[in-house]
């Protein structure tokens, strides 16, 4: 869980929900704050390879999962 919890209207949940397999740790909590450091200086590359190749692109945020298998990117472009 990444936010606390907070009041939606029903035709706003999107389903089905993801199970809450358990609490976090403070080893979770030690890796999601690196991983979202880590997560910055991603962007910050991302923005200079993105400048020097010249795309028609602008970076949104970056994420990574908790187990940093994955590195998320979102962005927006007029041709995509």
């Amino acid at each position: 869980v990444k936010f606390p919890p907070k009041d939606v209207a029903n035709e706003d949940v999107n389903l089905p929900l993801k199970e809450i397999i358990r609490v976090v740790n403070e080893e979770d909590e030690e890796q999601y704050y690196n991983n979202e450091r880590d997560a910055k200086q991603a962007l910050e590359l991302c923005k200079r390879v993105v400048k020097e190749q010249n795309l028609d692109m602008r970076l949104v945020n970056c994420e990574y999962t908790l187990d940093k298998s994955k590195v998320i990117f979102n962005f927006t472009a007029d041709d995509r």
